[in-house]
């Protein structure tokens, strides 16, 4: 037992519960390890330390008392000093401090000197003392702690003047140990092959190619260490080719002969990525570069040709009691094979051949290696094969040499998210592994189906790790650790099945029904399709109603797993999308599949205790009333018996015929009103078809599960939504939005009903409604408490009011002119009410049976009518459905508006929208309400009238884009259900020919597949041609949304790349990575054939063919003349739907961290935000959506505060200047004392601190985003832009550039080349030029900024205005005035059009505008006296080196005048000394010189006269700004 456990344990029961959480600091706080690991001698790579005298590396590690053994073998694998160790085990060990009788120098420090390593010796155990403490620590019988074995016991006590320490001790290799060390080796002999699925780690039993692929290195322009790799090998290739003579004869020689390494790559020097920049470059194609391969990469290991088990493994049983564990093949690079032997005491080369099996060691060796085993298989390589030898030094200097944050976190595995795959890949080329069919053999020691480990029982152990407790903050951390876990498993595990299922590996249970309805139980999980197969949804829409009802109980499953209430259990829910079809995957239910059999069911129901005759009359009664037992009046769940039978005891008996009867179990009653109270629903009473009335919190469709495990469980969680009883009454069958008198010319048609009647309300728009409410009640109470206190202070004054004419009234009067202050201030607090209000006192509640269509227990009857109409939460569910579509939808595009945000793409519309409580069947009368609200928004001081109208097109523009992707997307899964699966690729081509491709080909014929003879296929797709499919999307945008679609949408409207990573992203389409021609000539692209390369040509593009085989040769295969071909799509990929973990105490950690740092508590915040990133990644991985969020906003954070600590630095010079100033006066001086700081080169110190780390923080959370989010999700897309600007905020101006373009790029290729998103960021490209390379380098930034601003805002808008009078001011501040002018005549126009006449921009303009035409003139008249001077002179024409003494002569005599090229001289006009001074008047500005004019220009003289581009001049004209990174 350790000291602080042992300390506990003697303390009072009352003692030890308050130090609990002291324990978990104690555990949880860090303390140095040091690991001895042995140092080899096979590899030449460098070390970090020397070793000791023992030959063992010495590494301290900063560990936890909470740790475990494997968790630092696995932190010694990893690293490059024990990557090569084999079996291990860890020893404890001590050593004890030396003292030194020296007295240390002052301000030297004394080196602490350590004794000998000395064993630990476990405390004895007394086998006659009865149990053992199992928290005792002890040693295996090699002498080396457990695997499971935690520093706690080993390391828990007093180690003063103690170094403690674990040796690494070889062990003997177990099954296990062997399978994870050849599973190690693999990774690490290809780990250096890039992420990139091009390149060779595409793994074809992946779900998709290339998921969790980043391009950050790429994008930042630096080489990937994979290239690194492969140049540095092929350059010791051809270094030890040479010096073999194996070069021809052109290359000897003498370089041959001594060949000389490549000199190290200089950095290139910073360029400018917006050099040459037109808006045309904002090309999506430009994209595809980061998806072709590195040349250099290879598919194949750099030290090996091939490894994998042989086909001799397993040992048979005369071997393995001799400790044979596996056999394996190997061929080196030198070409040579061999079979090694793995066996528990290592490894070495057997005697086996192909045709011979003999495991034995051999007796000769190759390359002089020594005899006997090798501990690890990386040591006996090196020895077997030099070239293995230097192939993995390179690898793994290569992969442990100067990564950053960034790149960690790019290699990292994702192992609790599913990663983010991109649309668009570039073809992978496949590889030969034999490791790949192996591997499961490693994983599991298994070869038949039979010796399979048994499937993980899902159920069970997610509700395992709901019960754990949540006492302390160790407890609360494994929980949520093993729960976020779990539910990553059960998802992969999921998917996996359900497209086993859905390629028919697997059979159903009830393969004789109907395939609707057919049944898969796999891997202890339930898969079902989305649809109806018992006809419970006939009556609201059939298998559409059923595919919505499944997605609404996973959100339902979500909703009750945050609420998280203890004892109540759901079942774990996943929905895949796979090829057109929905599969429902669930945890199993103990008892789900047993049925009741009457003759097996007892006559008397078993009762607890058993003797318990009251019990037994409970139950006869219970029975006869069709009530479960135990019934209402049992309300302890212990009495529900442990192994009794599944059955339901919540909502209706019978789910086939709902209203039959209606149960409601005591103690799951009380479990429902906790979700209730969350959820704001009712107890309301149900009526079944009996009538018998019975109160209920949730719906009756909901059931209450009591399971023969003892468990509670809610099943069918889709009502747990209301209804939307608006939009079922009004738009089911409701008449279609047209807001254009195109749509309404479409003609005259009768437009299909709603797919179904079953629609919901969200939670978010029934909590948003409740808030509302509770305002308004708010403001009443508020309202009432005052007239109360008021009514009470007047009472009081009229009885205590003198009488008239009496002493007191006068002396009332005299004192009233001296009491007026102190009057209105008591005044003023006693009209502050006194009273209380409680918000808990407001009560709104809604009924989750109201208004829900039941179906008819008999066709032709009447359904029964469950809920009361009249109960206020009936009347609420109807209210909250009105202020949905009366006051969100309104409040929604008003938000949207006036806040400056530009959609992007569907996915950000989504859930922007969802988090405002509107469902997506909402789209079309948002369409229409943009163009009849837009107009009525009241625009703020603050904004442009053209932003917000630019924001509602943007709007409008994506929610009709939205429409048609919705419409295409069922459109194109109900293709891919009606074909096969070998006709996905041309299916997918051909739809998309027609929607996209019509521009190229107007009229594209589908390709098929050709069938074996015979085979008969259905292939009603082929009939699909472009009219019909414009007809087939607007009629579903009819019935989905009820809105007509302009068909002008189809070929002026239509952003074809948006349209197709959407669609793609959607149905799961994953296309190969070129240039789409969505407009062209189609008979120029069939009169050039595209060849389409095998994948011998794409391995070895540039092979010559030689003799026979050139000239045989087969023809280029030509494409057809489309712009998709079936050869484009590479995969259809999964999408998948699960419930979304949240992990409390990191959010909680990182929010408290943030708001400290915001007030300023720097200590205290930078703890919390750590250890909310530290919760965060051992709750989720070191690579997560969450991760990458909260690194971005603790970059911002950390941004903001450099900025603040900026502020204080410029308040101090301006203090310190204005203190030297004599004329300052001395009650200011008080208040400047204040701002002067103590440190000012600390507080810098500070300041850059601050921006790297802001910087290091965003580039990690890019990288995450790329992995989690997408390539090209908003999220991705706004980080980079963040990044970009942080970059350029310390130095890296090139990077911050890239990164800027990349977003432009990127925003492309989400929405297209018009976007305000791109104007912004564009903007702030131009800033960063100015600022690095100055005005004129900026310069053709703003022409193309003002080329964007025309097509965004059109020319006659202020945007367009403030970029001209940018360009005009650049020009004029270069002594340009000639093309200065026409730019600033062109802003002084566009002011004079829309602002009004006095106002200070048109005023500005004005002036400057006249200024610069002066001038001109000025100059004009000036260059005319110098040709006239030389015509009366009649000088010769000089050339050469003349001009020079002849401007010197000129400049002496008239003075010298600026070049009117706008080259970039300098600005200086001067005066001739014989000109006489002009008095200037008041505000005269012609004869100032140019410095002086420039300054007038820049506004140095005046702060009011400020109009540099970017700075904000008035509400009525807002100037851009650079945008600052976004805020967290």
């Amino acid at each position: 037992m350790s000291a602080p456990e042992a300390k506990i344990e003697a303390q009072a029961p009352a003692a030890v519960e308050g130090q609990v959480e002291q324990v978990d600091d104690l555990l949880a706080s860090p303390f140095e390890v040091v690991l001895l690991v042995p140092s080899q001698d096979f590899l030449n790579l460098p070390r970090s330390t020397e070793p000791n005298a023992e030959g063992f590396l010495e590494l301290p590690l900063p560990s936890q008392l909470s740790d475990a053994v494997h968790d630092l073998k696995a932190i010694i694998t990893e690293s490059p000093e024990g990557f090569w160790l084999g079996s291990f085990g860890l020893k404890p060990i001590v050593s004890d401090e030396i003292k030194s009788d020296e007295q240390p120098k002052e301000g030297e420090e004394v080196e602490t000197k350590w004794g000998p390593w000395v064993d630990m010796i476990p405390p004895p155990v007394d086998p006659l003392a009865g149990p053992v403490d199992p928290k005792m620590w002890r040693l295996t019988n090699e002498g080396v702690l457990g695997d499971y074995a935690d520093l706690s016991a080993v390391f828990g006590g007093s180690f003063e003047g103690k170094r403690r320490g674990l040796k690494v001790v070889p062990t003997s290799y177990s099954a296990l140990a062997m399978n994870q060390h050849l599973i190690r080796v693999r990774d690490t002999l290809f780990a250096n092959l890039s992420t990139l699925p091009s390149t060779g780690t595409y793994d074809p039993t992946s779900l998709s190619i290339g998921g969790g692929t980043t391009i950050y290195a790429s994008v930042r322009g630096e080489p990937s260490e994979e290239a690194l790799a492969a140049q540095a090998l092929k350059e010791e290739e051809e270094a030890q080719a040479a010096s073999k003579g194996k070069k021809n004869a052109s290359n000897k020689g003498k370089k041959a002969a001594e060949p000389t390494p490549a000199p190290a790559a200089a950095p290139a020097p910073a360029e400018n990525p917006f050099a040459n920049f037109k808006v045309e470059d904002l090309n999506p194609s430009a994209l595809l570069d980061f998806f072709k391969p590195a040349t250099s990469a290879s598919i194949s290991s750099p030290c090996l040709k091939a490894l994998g088990v042989s086909p001799w493994s397993p040992p048979p049983h005369v071997r393995r009691l001799r400790g044979d564990i596996v056999y394996l093949t190997i061929t080196t690079l030198e070409g040579e094979s061999y079979t090694i032997t793995g066996s528990s005491s290592g490894f070495w080369i057997s005697k086996t051949t192909a045709n011979h099996f003999d495991p034995s060691p051999r007796a000769v060796l190759p390359n002089k290696m020594r005899s006997g085993a090798f501990q690890g298989f990386f040591e006996l390589a090196c020895a077997l094969s030099p070239l293995f030898a230097k192939g993995l030094s390179n690898l793994i200097q290569s992969q442990h040499s100067g990564q950053t944050g960034a790149d960690i976190f790019a290699n990292l595995p994702i192992s609790h998210a599913t990663p983010a795959a991109p649309w668009l890949v570039a073809a992978p080329q496949h590889a030969a592994d034999p490791f790949r069919t192996q591997l499961a053999y490693l994983l599991t020691g298994s070869t038949n189906i039979e010796t399979l480990p048994p499937a993980r029982d899902w159920n069970d152990e997610y509700a395992q790790y709901k019960e754990l407790p949540q006492t302390s903050l160790q407890e609360r951390l494994l929980r949520e650790r093993l729960q976020s876990r779990t539910r990553a498993d059960f998802a992969n595990a999921a998917v996996r099945g359900a497209m086993s299922i859905a390629r028919g590996d697997l059979p159903p249970l009830n393969p004789n029904e109907a395939q609707e309805a057919h049944t898969w139980v796999h891997n202890n999980m339930l898969f079902t399709r989305a649809e109806d197969a018992i006809g419970a949804y006939s009556h609201v829409g059939g298998n559409e109603a059923s595919k919505y009802a499944a997605s609404k109980d996973l959100a339902g499953v979500n909703l009750l797993e945050k609420i998280d209430v203890e004892g109540l259990h759901t079942m774990a829910t996943v929905l895949v999308d796979y090829a057109g079809e929905r599969w429902v995957a669930q945890s199993l239910i103990p008892g789900l599949f047993k049925t009741k059999d009457p003759e097996d069911e007892p006559t008397e129901i078993e009762v607890f205790p058993a003797d318990d005759e009251e019990a037994k009359k409970a139950a006869k009664a219970a029975t006869e009333a069709d009530k479960p037992f135990p019934s209402e009046e049992t309300g302890n769940k212990d009495d529900y018996p442990p192994t009794g039978p599944f059955r339901i005891v919540y909502g209706s008996s019978n789910p086939e015929v709902p209203d039959e009867s209606v149960r409601a179990s005591k103690y799951f009653h009380q479990l429902a009103k906790k979700v209730a109270d969350t959820m704001r629903f009712a107890e309301h009473k149900v009526v079944d078809a009996q009538g018998k009335e019975t109160q209920l919190y949730m719906s009756t469709d909901m059931h209450g599960i009591a399971a023969p495990d003892g468990r509670s469980y809610f099943i069918d969680c889709s009502r747990l939504h209301c209804v939307d009883v608006e939009f079922l009454e009004k738009d089911i069958n409701g008449a279609i939005i047209s807001d254009s008198t195109e749509a309404q010319a479409n003609g005259v048609h009768t437009p299909a009903a709603y797919p179904h009647r079953l629609v919901l309300l969200r939670p978010e728009l029934l909590e948003a409604y409740h808030d509302s409410k509770l305002k308004v009640w708010l403001e009443e109470r508020v309202a009432e408490s005052r007239g109360r206190v008021e009514k009470e202070h007047a009472a009081k004054e009229g009885a205590e009011e003198p009488a008239a004419g009496s002493v007191e009234s006068e002396l009332k009067e005299a004192a009233t002119d001296s009491a007026v202050a102190i009057a209105d201030e008591s005044k003023a607090q006693e009209n502050i009410p006194t009273s209380v209000i409680n918000a808990e006192d407001f009560v709104l509640r809604f009924n989750p049976d109201a208004f829900v269509e039941r179906k008819a227990a008999k066709e032709g009857e009447e359904p029964v009518t469950i809920f009361d109409a009249e109960e206020e939460s009936s009347k609420n569910v109807r209210l909250a459905s009105e202020y949905l579509r009366e006051t969100v939808l309104t409040s929604f595009i008003n938000d949207i508006a006036t806040s400056g945000n530009f959609f992007t793409d569907g996915f950000f519309l989504s859930k922007v929208m969802h988090r405002k409580g509107i469902n997506m069947r909402y789209l079309g009368l948002l369409a229409e309400k943009v163009d009849s609200e837009g107009p009525k928004i009241e625009i703020g001081p603050n904004q442009l009238k053209e932003d917000v109208e630019a924001s509602l097109k943007t709007l409008k523009e994506i929610i009709q884009l939205e429409m048609v992707i919705r419409a295409s997307k069922h459109i194109l899964n109900s293709l891919l259900r009606s074909a096969d699966i070998y006709d996905h690729p041309y299916v997918i081509s051909h739809f998309f020919n027609c929607l996209l491709g019509t521009s190229f080909q107007a009229n594209p014929v589908a390709e098929v597949a050709e069938l074996a003879p015979g085979v008969k296929a259905d292939r009603k797709w082929t009939s699909l041609t472009p009219p019909s499919l414009r007809q087939e999307i607007t009629s579903q945008v009819e019935s989905r949304f009820r809105y007509a679609l302009p068909q002008s949408i189809f070929t002026t409207a239509l952003v074809h790349r948006k349209l197709l990573r959407e669609i793609s992203m959607r149905v799961g389409i994953q296309l190969v990575a070129r240039d789409y021609k969505f407009v062209g000539n189609a008979a120029e692209a069939a009169a050039a054939p595209v060849a389409v390369a095998t994948e011998e040509e794409k391995k070895e593009p540039n092979r010559k063919k030689k003799g026979k085989a050139a000239k045989e040769a087969p023809k280029p295969v030509v494409g057809p003349a489309t712009t998709f071909r079936p050869e484009d799509v590479l995969n259809i990929m999964p999408i998948i739907k699960s419930s979304v973990h949240k992990s409390a105490m990191a959010d909680e950690s990182f929010t408290l961290g943030q708001r400290a740092l915001n007030e300023g508590q720097i200590e205290l915040g930078t703890e919390q935000v750590q250890d909310g990133l530290q919760f965060c990644e051992q709750v989720f991985g070191g690579v997560h959506p969450e991760a990458s969020t909260k690194y971005h906003n603790l970059g911002i954070v950390y941004h903001q505060l450099s900025q603040n600590l900026l502020r204080k630095i410029q308040l101090h010079e301006v203090a310190e200047n204005a203190l030297k100033d004599p004329e300052t006066a001395a009650d200011a001086k008080e208040k400047l004392q204040a701002l002067l700081v103590e440190d000012v080169d600390a507080l810098k110190s500070q300041v850059d601190s601050y921006l790297h780390s802001a910087v290091r923080m965003v580039r990690q959370s890019v990288v995450i985003a790329e992995r989690t989010f997408g390539l090209d999700a908003p999220d991705t897309i706004q980080q980079y832009a963040d990044l970009g600007l942080l970059e350029q905020s310390i130095g890296n101006n090139a990077v911050g550039l890239r990164f800027t373009k990349h977003a432009m790029l990127l925003w492309t290729n989400v929405y297209g080349p018009n976007h305000p998103s791109i104007h912004s960021l564009l903007t702030n490209a131009a800033t960063m030029v100015q600022t690095e390379q100055g005005l004129l380098a900026a310069v053709p930034l703003f022409q193309e900024l003002g080329a964007i601003s025309e097509k965004i805002w059109g020319r006659d808008s202020l945007n367009y205005a403030q970029v001209q009078q940018a360009l005009g001011q650049a020009y004029a501040a270069t002594a340009n005035f000639t093309e200065s002018l026409p730019y600033m005549k062109e802003t002084l126009r566009i002011y004079e059009t829309l602002l009004p006449a006095d106002a200070k921009e048109t005023a500005e303009a004005t002036t400057f505008v006249q200024v610069v035409s002066e001038q001109i003139a000025r100059e004009g008249a000036e260059r005319q006296a110098r040709q006239d001077l030389l015509k009366q002179k009649k000088m010769p024409k000089i050339t050469g080196a003349g001009k020079e003494n002849m401007r010197a002569k000129l400049a002496s005599s008239v003075g010298a005048s600026p070049i009117a090229s706008g080259s970039g001289t300098k600005a200086g006009v001067a005066i001739p000394a014989t000109e006489a001074p002009v008095i200037k008047e008041h505000g005269q500005k012609a004869n100032l010189s140019v410095d002086e004019l420039v300054n007038f220009i820049q506004g140095k003289p005046s702060s009011s006269s400020s109009s540099k581009a970017g700075s904000k001049s008035s509400s009525a004209s807002r100037k851009r700004k650079v945008s600052p990174p976004a805020t967290a």
